[in-house]
């Protein structure tokens, strides 16, 4: 990783400790992140202030993504399907890195298959990463529908009110960004829950978050 220019954190980054120990933590490390991560994992450390000392320290700032950014990361994340399996945090956290032009270290498979997509870079902390973008087709085990993953929505499997998968022909689905993360996407034909495959792959060289 070249620390000589900030990195964005994704809640993965935090919860691998990043900002704390380890590699992370190298002289002149500097990271920022988005207000919705830092509510997401505001309890790390909560007893010891950690968060506080590093936005006291000028290692971590905090940033917030322009509306169009906001959008604009939607849009990346339905194309290659990813939508329904990404939190509202982590599209804000896409957003700050398309917004800022920056790599982001993360371990969330979703989230990195959106970034790189978008030709920017990705550093895995406990994982190998990946190596390929995919995009992903949605389809009914219990009938024939089919669906890209701008035309499907997840169900929030925590009660929040996510939206149920549908097909939208000639066009994207409406999107408030604030499905639950690795929500059940359904149906709209049968109510049974969708799989997925690939549709398309392209492989990747290995890279940093820049």
């Amino acid at each position: 990783m070249d620390f000589r220019r900030p990195v964005v954190l994704d809640a993965s980054a935090f919860y691998a400790g990043v900002p704390f120990a380890g590699w992370g933590s190298a002289p002149g490390a500097s990271y920022v992140t988005t207000p919705d991560v830092y509510d997401e994992v505001s309890h790390i450390k909560r007893g010891h202030g950690a968060l506080d000392a590093l936005i006291a320290s000028g290692r971590l700032s905090l940033a917030r993504p322009a509306p169009a950014r906001m959008d604009e990361a939607r849009r990346a994340a339905e194309a290659t399907g990813d939508m329904p399996n990404l939190s509202g945090p982590d599209v804000s956290a896409i957003a700050l890195c398309m917004q800022a032009g920056l790599g982001i270290v993360t371990d969330d498979y979703a989230v990195s298959n959106v970034v790189r997509s978008l030709n920017l870079g990705v550093t895995p902390v406990m994982t190998q990463g990946i190596s390929a973008v995919m995009k992903w087709l949605y389809y009914c085990p219990g009938c024939s529908y089919e669906g890209a993953g701008d035309a499907v929505r997840a169900v929030d499997g925590g009660g929040r009110g996510g939206i149920r998968g549908r097909h939208v022909k000639g066009g994207t689905a409406p999107s408030d960004g604030s499905g639950s993360k690795r929500g059940r996407v359904e149906c709209p034909s049968c109510g049974t829950a969708l799989k997925r495959r690939a549709l398309k792959r392209r492989a990747l060289k290995r890279s940093a978050a820049k």
